[in-house]
């Protein structure tokens, strides 16, 4: 009894050890030859996480913004500090287009100065204002650019939003020579409104837009 019992604990343990010879073999390919370790499997290709194009694992380009690109493409708003300062900015364009600083000044100076609801926006003459909407006047990103918009106004060479170039300031830029003459003729063309609105500006009883214009300190200063 005590043989049998020897004999089937030594077969037990001649099994557990086959088995544990067996577990530690390379696995086969269910096509590989007998004895053939199985052939690693290929690595995944990694996942792209951007969109890509009709080339597998080329990702699509994205379009790249440089620092500074929307400014360069849009100035900055900015106003101006002084008169001073606008005086420096606006004398080169004034003599290059050929405008009088008495007539500029002294128009600059009835508008409102660096006070007026226009020069918040770059519109120092109040261009496109009306009397019954003076909110309507254009904002110009810069001092610059509205100075050169009345400069280009009293010249002929003011282009309208339709694409139309106003002119009708074309005969007062013929008397240049003469800024009086010239003033006057800018007043006629209608330039100033109605009178009603400046004589309540001006607060001293003048009837007449050219007239207010020539009495101004800025009309007689030296530039």
């Amino acid at each position: 009894m005590a043989s049998a019992l020897e004999d089937a604990m030594i077969m037990i343990k001649e099994k557990v050890q086959q088995f544990l010879s067996q577990k530690q073999q390379p696995l086969l390919s269910p096509t590989a030859k007998p004895g053939e370790p199985l052939a690693p499997s290929p690595s995944p290709k990694p996942r792209l996480l951007s969109p890509v194009d009709e080339n597998y694992g080329k990702p699509t380009p994205v379009p790249i913004r440089y620092v500074g690109q929307a400014q360069a493409q849009q100035p900055q708003f900015r106003t101006l500090k002084d008169v001073q300062e606008f005086v420096q900015i606006a004398k080169p364009i004034f003599e290059q287009y050929g405008i009088p600083m008495q007539v500029a000044m002294g128009q600059f100076a009835a508008e409102g100065r660096l006070d007026g609801m226009g020069a918040k926006r770059n519109n120092f003459y109040n261009i496109g204002a009306f009397d019954s909407n003076p909110r309507a006047a254009m904002r110009y990103q810069t001092p610059e650019e509205g100075i050169e918009a009345y400069a280009k106004l009293l010249s002929g060479k003011y282009t309208l939003q339709n694409g139309r170039v106003e002119n009708r300031y074309q005969p007062a830029y013929e008397l240049r020579n003469d800024p009086a003459a010239m003033i006057r003729m800018i007043e006629q063309a209608g330039y100033a409104g109605d009178p009603k609105t400046y004589g309540r500006r001006a607060n001293n009883g003048f009837r007449s837009y050219s007239d207010f214009v020539m009495a101004t300190p800025e009309w007689n200063a030296q530039y």
